[in-house]
């Protein structure tokens, strides 16, 4: 399936409605500010998407779209399972410090069964040859093959990274309020954050050295 392709205005009405619906969830954001946040017109919007729920779920197509191109493009090339894991976490963690609604909207998505993401998780990963985690857990298993970590649940272990990730943007608020100094120090905390996360899964995936 070919990736598809937005105009501007699709882009700017896609940008607004996933601060509105991480903000306020689907059923609390309202088509008139997702208009005036985006620039144009209530009609527009209407043209575009017809009603609230279609344009939700295109919300989902546009933002899971460019989180799992994120994904496939940090892992693209033939690396070492160690530099793919820390191209995976700096890609992951870039892509959640550029798109910071879309963690929210994911929060919000998975308070309320998570419908629409089930719905559109085979249309999304359809996109590539292959999907970013299967991707990584073949990577996984080679490197366990190699010798170069030990036999963990590579599923396990794939599922660990992504909420090693995505906590800081989801509970930053409570961290900085249990360390109030990391309140204006948000963008170097998170950068420390690639750092913490890769020393701490590699290291207690690799062998230990007799």
């Amino acid at each position: 399936m070919a990736q598809r392709t937005y105009t501007e205005t699709e882009e700017n009405i896609f940008e607004a409605a996933v601060h509105e619906f991480a903000c306020k969830g689907k059923n609390g954001a309202r088509l008139h500010e997702i208009a005036k946040s985006a620039g144009v017109n209530k009609a527009l919007v209407h043209y575009y998407f017809r009603n609230k729920e279609l344009l939700y779920e295109s919300v989902f197509d546009f933002m899971y779209s460019k989180f799992m191109r994120a994904l496939h493009n940090a892992m693209e090339g033939n690396q070492s399972f160690r530099d793919l894991l820390k191209s995976f976490i700096n890609g992951y963690i870039d892509f959640l410090k550029e798109n910071e609604g879309y963690s929210l909207l994911l929060q919000q998505e998975l308070g309320i069964g998570a419908t629409t993401l089930r719905k559109k998780y085979d249309e999304v990963v359809g996109q590539f040859e292959e999907a970013p985690s299967v991707h990584f857990m073949k990577k996984m298993e080679e490197a366990q093959k190699n010798g170069e970590i030990r036999d963990v649940d590579p599923y396990q272990t794939f599922i660990t990274l992504l909420g090693s990730c995505i906590y800081i943007f989801i509970a930053f608020p409570i961290i900085s309020t249990a360390r109030p100094e990391l309140a204006d120090k948000k963008d170097e905390y998170i950068e420390s954050r690639k750092e913490h996360i890769y020393d701490l899964i590699y290291n207690g995936l690799k062998l230990k050295e007799n």
